[in-house]
């Protein structure tokens, strides 16, 4: 009942070359800026912003592990 009512919209906000290489191809890393909102009905209940990398050659979603 919930998928009904509820709705995620995401919107790229800005897009930037981050430092580092692919480890899949060597190609240049991409930082994305994404804002997420979360509606229920035509109501906005949250707004989130996350980064997310991108490779430009690959296209791979690369995933950040802090040690």
């Amino acid at each position: 009942m919930c998928l009904l009512l509820c709705s995620k919209e995401e919107k790229e906000v800005r897009r930037q070359q981050a430092s580092g290489a692919c480890p899949n191809c060597g190609g240049k890393v991409e930082a994305v800026d994404v804002g997420i909102q979360w509606r229920f009905f035509c109501l906005p209940l949250c707004f989130i912003f996350k980064r997310k990398y991108f490779c430009n050659l690959c296209s791979r979603r690369l995933v950040l592990y802090n040690c």
